[in-house]
């Protein structure tokens, strides 16, 4: 090989191996394939029920505790009664109902818990006052009589770091309970497709009972009953259904012995509550809703 030929092969090799190691600086040479990906954490599930703590007390009205450290109810979300009581809790009821028969003259005010997006699956104001009547029905079994209870309801921000329901005793110039008026919620009533025959779920049954009382202790009111339809057939048709599914709830009432006027309307399609563009949206536009005015 000639001189000059030598010479310009040991350049060719160094601009070459320069060129190899400034492609390696930069992350761009072929051992690097592709980039390496960094999968995300995993979203923490949220807890959807009440934690179940060992705090669990009967408190006096100065703040005493007088059955104390006992294990907490528990509930899962939307629903009102305790899931899975253990012998714990059976235990605590049992010694709260033994102070209260000791001392006739204490009542209790029970206190539920629940979320404000909670949904209320109940017929009572709210899921925490449902709560507090579930466990006022087991000291009622237990012999303590409903009118030596009070209840209430109260939001939380966060149901695990909360005791479902909170026991606490009464001053004796509280007691009696007074007697709470019966409320009134709204309420829907459902129809199957193209029909006006329906048949009453345990829900409505107890709303309906409800509902007697409030119109027995409120004589004056006016019960406001209005149908409505999912978006099939044409309005005229559906506004006549509509119609008939308000009559039809109106004759249920009146026949269970609700003593109270009774307006009936109809709006056929035109106020849907959900799409119609899906099969469930449809069933919850088919209702007659009931309402006090």
């Amino acid at each position: 090989m000639r001189p000059f030929s030598a010479i310009l092969f040991l350049l060719l090799l160094s601009f070459l191996w320069a060129l190899g190691h400034t492609m390696d600086w930069t992350g761009r040479n072929h051992h690097d394939l592709a980039p390496k990906v960094v999968a995300p954490a995993p979203t923490p599930t949220p807890t959807t029920k009440f934690v179940r703590g060992t705090d669990l007390r009967l408190i006096n009205f100065n703040g005493k505790s007088l059955i104390g450290d006992h294990e907490q109810f528990e509930f899962a979300a939307g629903t009102k009664t305790p899931k899975g009581m253990s012998a714990a809790n059976h235990k605590f009821l049992d010694q709260v109902a033994t102070y209260l028969k000791a001392n006739p003259k204490a009542n209790i005010k029970l206190t539920g818990k629940y979320l404000r997006n909670e949904k209320n699956t109940s017929i009572q104001d709210n899921m925490g006052i449902a709560r507090a009547a579930a466990i006022r029905d087991l000291l009622k079994k237990r012999g303590i009589a409903t009118n030596r209870v009070e209840l209430a309801g109260q939001v939380v921000k966060d149901m695990p770091t909360n005791e479902p329901v909170s026991f606490n005793i009464l001053k004796a110039a509280e007691a009696p309970v007074a007697k709470k008026k019966t409320s009134f919620e709204d309420m829907d009533f459902y129809f199957p497709t193209n029909s006006d025959q329906f048949t009453p779920s345990q829900q409505l049954v107890n709303w309906a009972n409800q509902a007697k009382q409030y119109f027995a202790e409120n004589p004056g009111k006016t019960l406001y009953l209005t149908g409505h339809t999912d978006s099939d057939g044409n309005p005229t048709y559906n506004r006549d259904l509509g119609m008939r599914r308000a009559r039809a709830v109106s004759t249920y009432l009146s026949n269970l012995g609700i003593k109270a006027k009774i307006n009936v309307d109809s709006k056929g399609d035109t106020q849907p509550v959900a799409s119609n563009g899906t099969a469930a949206g449809k069933r919850q536009n088919r209702r007659v809703n009931a309402r006090i005015n």
